[in-house]
């Protein structure tokens, strides 16, 4: 009787010991805090959720409204804004080959229209799709004044080797003898140009003493 009394005894002090860890989990789980939890008791607290032993932590979401613009405190001082056209018409913007390569197409695409169904390519329209070099506009705009009375005229091998040029040769300068900027990372035209206080020399040439002259050294 008695071994059965302490028995029973003993599994009330149990059972009450697991309603009291229960209750305590619970209430260890509201006031938890993630961010100043101890990384060991973190990592147990994980394992035993992840076996269903206790319940998820349920971490209340703190919202808060956000924070207002800062307004300046006098909006008459403020500096008006850029003009676009301003900032486009100072010239110093490298050429973009893609849009250039659709002008070339656009103006291809009108000659064609201007033609129709003529499959004969004339000399004028020849010339319009060579870039002339800066010397020698004026020769081949007066080709383009004699072509535009007889467009019919054929060209010598001539004038087609003298107008075949490039278009990438062409900019390598201005009209001033410049070097165009090609690229937003190249330098600007001012930092290419060799200063006059400071003329460049070519450099003369060593005189070739041949192997001999190299031995006696």
């Amino acid at each position: 009787m008695t071994h059965d009394l302490l028995r029973r005894l003993l599994i009330v002090l149990l059972s009450t010991a697991a309603l009291g860890a229960c209750s305590a989990s619970s209430s260890f789980v509201e006031d938890d805090d993630p961010d100043t939890e101890v990384p060991s008791s973190g990592l147990v607290r994980g394992m035993m959720e992840g076996l269903g032993a206790v319940p998820a932590r349920q971490t209340a979401i703190n919202y808060q409204p956000r924070g207002p613009l800062v307004m300046p405190s006098n909006a008459s001082t403020l500096p008006p804004p850029e003009d676009r056209n301003q900032v486009a018409a100072t010239g110093n913007w490298p050429v973009d080959p893609d849009e250039q390569q659709r002008q070339v197409l656009r103006n291809a695409a009108a000659r064609d229209a201007r033609r129709g169904d003529n499959p004969v390519v004339s000399s004028s329209e020849l010339l319009d799709v060579r870039v002339p070099r800066t010397q020698e506009q004026e020769i081949l705009s007066r080709r383009q004044k004699e072509l535009a009375r007889d467009p019919s005229r054929r060209l010598s091998t001539r004038e087609l080797n003298a107008a075949d040029l490039r278009q990438t040769d062409a900019t390598l300068y201005d009209s001033e003898g410049r070097p165009v900027r090609r690229a937003l990372t190249q330098p600007p035209s001012e930092y290419m140009t060799p200063s006059d206080a400071y003329p460049v020399a070519i450099p003369e040439e060593a005189p070739n003493e041949g192997l001999m002259g190299w031995l006696w050294k």
